[in-house]
């Protein structure tokens, strides 16, 4: 089962971080669900990649000196 962490904690062992979806067994991950460490992670569907947008060419910066008094 996939779950995403919502607070830190270990999960076999190893230090997961906020935000992280990691793969569980059925027992790890119930047991975090249920004490509110983690939820269920949404399923992904893969997307084609966007195509590219040309890129604009950056302007030129100016530098503007004092003049000598």
């Amino acid at each position: 089962m996939k779950i995403q962490i919502r607070k830190q904690t270990t999960l076999s062992g190893q230090v997961v971080r906020v935000g992280e979806v990691h793969e569980a067994s059925p027992s790890d991950g119930n047991f975090l669900i249920g004490i509110g460490l983690a939820v269920l992670a949404p399923e992904v569907v893969p997307q084609a990649a966007p195509k590219a947008a040309p890129e604009e060419p950056k302007p030129k910066s100016t530098v503007r000196r004092r003049a000598k008094q």
